[in-house]
């Protein structure tokens, strides 16, 4: 599974993240990875997550994805095919 996502430089978790150097919070792109998994509306949790390289606002990013026992593996890639974040995510157990 492949998915495209953007985050805008006006975003607004961006503004103060960092001032005059301002990067995408972790919060902002696991909420973005999982809306483009089909997963924001429900509970999620994250069995890892490895934060790579920084994601600079304005930067087009794709979402890798295969299924794994009891989740999703996935990348977060750069436009340039670098690897900015990898981990899995999973359902709520409950669900």
């Amino acid at each position: 599974m492949k998915s495209e996502i953007f985050i805008s430089k006006n975003h607004p978790a961006c503004d103060g993240h960092f001032p005059r150097a301002p990067i995408v919070p972790g919060a902002v792109l696991l909420t973005e990875i999982a809306s483009a998994l089909g997963m924001a509306n429900q509970p999620v949790f994250l069995n890892n997550a490895k934060f790579i390289r920084p994601v600079l606002p304005g930067t087009r990013l794709e979402v890798k994805a295969e299924p794994v026992t009891g989740g999703m593996k996935f990348e977060l890639l750069l436009t340039d095919g670098t690897v900015a974040v990898s981990g899995t995510i999973r359902h709520d157990a409950g669900s």
